[in-house]
């Protein structure tokens, strides 16, 4: 799991992280990557990788609850 420390969040961390991760796997030729169990609801973290790592949306992962 990934996920900034609330006093920490909106000040860029997560972009100047993607950009690191971005950069180091390029040097070792990982051009693709995967940023799964990413929240649906969670908008900041999902705004960061499509701007700054230019990611698409391609799967969606739902939790579904129900009494039985």
């Amino acid at each position: 799991a990934l996920g900034i420390v609330p006093k920490f969040q909106k000040f860029g961390v997560d972009s100047v992280l993607y950009y690191e991760i971005g950069e180091r796997g390029a040097k070792m030729g990982t051009l693709t990557g995967e940023a799964s169990w990413v929240l649906e609801d969670n908008e900041m973290m999902k705004r960061g990788l499509t701007t700054t790592m230019n990611a698409k949306i391609y799967k969606t992962y739902r939790l579904y609850e129900k009494s039985i």
